[in-house]
């Protein structure tokens, strides 16, 4: 090999190493860029939520004997503080006062499968939806409630100030509103009431091994004709004019396309409920 050769061989060689080394470079500095990208770092907010309705959120004892609120939602909320960088701190009340903490600014945004509700949106603002439900109708498999035309004249209970409780007026149903989702089970395994009305994951969840209580999905179609007006979703509220929306959409957006609402509603409700 001639001298000539060699050093063009040397030549390419560090050039190719020059290369390497600024490409390695570039992807430090974006790496660096996107530690740094988190455009809630160290901010702390407050979330109100209503932990009793299981599998989005509901309270759960830990193995050293505390408790706390799991779920769905909170996985939810969990991903978007994490990728965000934010932390909050967590008020668990009835669902009726959930709007209202918004208003009061005692809270900056909810997770607690909430529909986003034309009425509502008078109060507070919405986030993109992040779960497509179906709602359903639980009863005694003794005495069936098969749909609407069956719940007319009957004691059916659902959770006050929610779509649920607006279904049981649309029937002619006699109304057992009550302050959550475990009052409203209750009031059913013991006999009290002949139906509930909820959402049709909760219904899967909590009555699928029991077979003293029987479900079905009540459909949209038929309400809607009857006047009830439901989103059919859930999504995350906000104060009005809260800055908060678009980065929160943002990342349910990105959730979606990357896979992780998928996981998530497999981790807590099972393929069946996929969207």
């Amino acid at each position: 090999m001639s001298c000539a050769a060699s050093e063009r061989e040397v030549n390419f060689k560090m050039k190719k190493t020059l290369t390497l080394l600024a490409a390695a470079a570039v992807l430090l500095a974006a790496a660096g860029c996107a530690g740094a990208a988190k455009p809630l770092e160290g901010k702390k907010y407050v979330l109100a939520i209503n932990a009793t309705f299981s599998p989005y959120e509901f309270v759960q004892a830990d193995d050293s004997g505390g408790k706390k609120i799991v779920g769905f939602d909170i996985d939810v909320l969990n991903t978007i503080a994490e990728n965000l960088g934010f932390t909050y701190d967590l008020e668990d009340m009835n669902f009726s006062g959930l709007i209202g903490q918004l208003q009061s600014g005692r809270a900056d945004f909810v997770i607690s499968g909430m529909s986003p509700t034309e009425e509502r949106r008078k109060s507070v603002d919405f986030s993109v939806p992040y779960f497509h439900c179906k709602t359903a109708l639980v009863s005694p498999t003794a005495a069936p409630l098969k749909g609407l035309a069956d719940m007319k004249g009957k004691d059916i209970a659902a959770v006050f100030g929610t779509n649920y409780a607006n279904v049981i007026e649309i029937a002619g149903a006699r109304p057992q509103l009550l302050d959550n989702s475990v009052m409203v089970m209750q009031e059913l395994r013991s006999g009290r009431t002949d139906g509930i009305v909820m959402d049709a994951t909760q219904a899967y969840v909590n009555f699928k091994d029991d077979a003293a209580f029987t479900s079905v999905i009540l459909p949209a179609e038929e309400l809607e004709s009857k006047g009830w007006k439901q989103s059919g979703t859930f999504a995350i509220a906000f104060q009005k004019g809260s800055e908060l929306v678009p980065l929160f959409n943002q990342q349910i957006e990105q959730m979606e396309k990357d896979g992780t609402m998928k996981k998530l509603i497999v981790k807590w409700m099972g393929e069946s409920f996929l969207q």
